[in-house]
């Protein structure tokens, strides 16, 4: 980490103090470039408050339905959770305060115990922010200051003025570039403005590379299957509000009802429910689209991608374009009938997490959530410039002769342990459903087989897999951190091996390098050539 982290048990430390700015009178920075001890907008009490209701919101419904019961036990509960819910919201904002001095941003927070963390300006890679209605509406944002390294950004601000953040920007890049001019040793600074949740760029020259329209978004939202979320939500709802024998109850006696007296009724209505369904499902990814990525502008200024979308939650973030290890174009099924695509990308230090924040989802898993086939080499010319992308041009290397017969025999044994497992738990016609998928999974078999691509190209690798959602991944050899070979008994046997590579990033994109039936020899000459070009790099 580049930050270095100080918690203490005392009292908070005398360099936050106003008075004690006389003592850097003698500092290498000139006065201007440091910014005097600041705290929290007032609004983060309400923010924290909110927050905090949220993450308590189950015991909150207990707490009503206590209250209506007449239950003062739970009431008083309820009550006691709501003042310490306060309390920690005031302490939070008279607690937290940040300041810079000495070329190092300091963030200081906590009542009883003391946590102090001190981030160099000239490290500090971007100043994102994330905005929801409310945010917006009193003219405030969350900050989230992110260096080069780790996967977490360094300090979190919840929230500051729009006016703090502007200042926070300039005093972080005047403060930087003084720094890094003092110390001959230091790698220049980077620029650390970022786009701000309008999209308007400030004192650096900005081009704008991709504006996302409306009708995009559409095509990509019917498209997606986005809305089989919330269908799977209210499934649950339901059989949650009914036993499992009685949801089966209602749905056989309401089937029997109408096949037994309206047959024709029956069935056209059970096309209808159908068609309704899967029109709910793709307005429903239309709407999620539309509420992530409206107004969506990718803009190029000196070496980094700003990003910022959002209808109702607006997200700026910032990409280094030197950080990006991995570029995977995706293309479901859906899309390529629409003509359209989406580019992701996996960053130095951008490891998944857990849970990801917006600006990570943003910038990276959705880094152009959709753009036409016709625009996708201009992308892809845009992210790395000295890597002159063309699919149509790339001379691809297949599977060895023989992985279509491997890969048939994996589906005819996957099919009879289907129909084994049916025979055991349905007893006598549990084979039938295997029986019938076995064709499908064969011809799956097969033609993953042919979907499956590898091509070195003079500057990096491409992969391309995938049959229903196509990816087409390329990484860079100055990128590449390990290459690895192998051979099983059963690939030595075919002739055949597997050959991996592997970036400092992983995740977002969710396509590994991993080739499995490769031709043996051509694995090894590969393998041998790959490794020379990453390490001459």
């Amino acid at each position: 980490m580049s930050s270095e982290y100080h918690d203490t048990d005392t009292g908070p430390d005398d360099s936050l103090n106003n008075d004690a700015h006389d003592g850097y009178a003698s500092s290498a920075l000139e006065p201007q470039t440091e910014l005097e001890t600041s705290y929290l907008h007032p609004s983060s009490l309400l923010f924290t408050l909110i927050a905090q209701i949220r993450q308590n919101i189950i015991p909150a419904v207990f707490a009503i339905f206590g209250a209506a019961n007449g239950n003062g036990v739970i009431i008083v509960l309820a009550i006691v959770g709501f003042l310490l819910t306060l309390g920690f919201a005031i302490a939070r904002y008279l607690t937290l305060r940040y300041s810079i001095r000495d070329g190092e941003l300091t963030v200081q927070s906590g009542l009883i115990f003391r946590r102090l963390r001190k981030v160099p300006t000239n490290r500090i890679q971007n100043i994102d922010l994330v905005q929801n209605v409310f945010h917006r509406f009193l003219k405030v944002a969350e900050v989230r200051v992110e260096t080069a390294s780790g996967t977490e950004p360094e300090a979190i601000l919840r929230v500051l003025s729009l006016a703090q953040v502007e200042q926070l920007r300039e005093k972080v890049r005047t403060s930087s570039n003084l720094t890094s001019e003092s110390a001959v040793s230091e790698t220049p600074a980077h620029p650390t403005e970022s786009t701000d949740v309008e999209g308007s760029a400030t004192g650096q020259s900005a081009t704008e590379v991709l504006k996302i329209p409306l009708s995009w978004l559409i095509k990509a939202g019917l498209a997606s299957n986005r809305g089989m979320v919330l269908v799977g939500f209210l499934a649950g709802l339901w059989l949650q509000s009914n036993s499992e024998e009685g949801a089966w109850r209602q749905l056989s006696e309401l089937f029997s009802e109408f096949s037994d007296h309206h047959t024709l009724v029956f069935w056209l209505g059970s096309i209808a429910a159908v068609l309704t369904g899967l029109m709910a499902v793709r307005l429903l990814g239309v709407g999620w689209f539309i509420l992530r990525f409206f107004g969506y502008r990718l803009v190029r200024e000196n070496d980094d991608f700003k990003i910022s979308c959002g209808l109702f939650t607006k997200v700026s973030a910032t990409v280094p374009v030197r950080k990006i290890q991995f570029v995977s174009i995706h293309r479901t099924l859906f899309m390529r009938w629409l003509g359209m695509a989406s580019i992701r990308i996996e960053t130095a230090g951008g490891a998944a997490k857990r849970r990801e924040d917006a600006t990570t989802t943003v910038s990276k898993r959705w880094f152009i959530p959709v753009v036409p086939e016709s625009e996708v080499t201009a992308m892809m010319n845009q992210i790395r410039e000295n890597f002159p992308w063309e699919e149509s041009d790339i001379s691809w290397q297949m599977l060895r002769q023989g992985a279509a017969t491997r890969k048939l025999r994996a589906g005819i044994v996957f099919s009879l342990a289907l129909i084994a497992i049916g025979l055991a738990v349905l007893w006598p016609w549990g084979w039938i459903l295997g029986l019938i998928l076995m064709p499908l999974i064969v011809l799956f078999q097969l033609r993953s087989c042919k979907c499956t691509m590898y091509a070195r190209l003079p500057e990096g690798i491409v992969f391309r897999s995938g049959v229903f959602t196509q990816k087409t991944s390329v990484t860079f050899f100055d990128k590449i951190q390990s290459v690895r070979f192998d051979q099983s008994p059963f690939d030595r046997r075919w002739q055949m091996a597997s050959l991996a590579v592997d970036t400092a990033a992983a995740g977002p994109a969710n396509h590994r390098i991993s080739i499995r039936y490769l031709d043996a020899q051509f694995a090894q000459s590969e393998y041998r050539a790959i490794t020379d070009a990453s390490s001459n790099r």
